[in-house]
C-alpha cells in the first residue's frame, strides 16, 4: 500500500504505510536483512519527494550500510543506493560529495549492468548535471 501512496503522491500516507511495514519487518527479520534496506530506502524516497533532506540521507545511509553487509558488492540495488545518495548530495548543492558518491554508483553499476541499462544511463546523467553546475 505504500507504494501506492507513493506513486500517487500521497506521500504521508505513503511514509506511515512504510513505517508500518518497517516495524513488522525489524520484529520478524534479521537486523541486515535485504528487505529492511528495501524498507528504509522507500522510506529515504518519500522524505526525499518531502523535501525533508536530511531524513532521506540518514535513510539511504541505513540503506547502503545494509546492503553492504548482506548483498554481494556489486549488486545493482547497491549502485541505486549509491545513486540516491549522490542525488541528494547534487540537490542541496554538495557538488564534490555527489560526484563521490555518484562515482560510487556508476562503478558499481558498470560491474552488474550492461552499459545501456537505464540505471546507468541515469547515473551518468547524474554525474554530467554535477559537472554542469560545478
Amino acid at each position: 500500500m505504500g507504494g501506492v501512496h507513493d506513486n500517487q503522491g500521497n506521500y504521508v500516507e505513503a511514509l506511515n504505510y512504510y513505517k508500518e511495514t518497517l516495524e513488522i519487518r525489524l520484529k520478524s527479520l534479521p537486523e541486515n536483512h535485504p528487505s529492511i534496506a528495501r524498507t528504509y530506502n522507500n522510506i529515504g524516497h518519500v522524505h526525499d519527494n518531502l523535501r525533508n533532506y536530511i531524513e532521506a540521507l540518514n535513510y539511504y545511509k541505513k540503506t547502503l550500510e545494509i546492503q553492504l553487509k548482506s548483498l554481494p558488492e556489486n549488486h545493482p540495488d547497491i549502485a541505486v543506493a549509491y545513486w540516491s545518495i549522490g542525488n541528494l548530495y547534487r540537490e542541496e548543492g554538495y557538488q564534490k560529495e555527489a560526484l563521490e558518491e555518484l562515482g560510487k554508483a556508476l562503478q558499481v553499476a558498470l560491474k552488474s549492468l550492461p552499459s545501456n541499462h537505464h540505471h546507468v544511463i541515469g547515473i551518468r546523467n547524474s554525474i554530467k548535471l554535477v559537472e554542469q553546475h560545478s
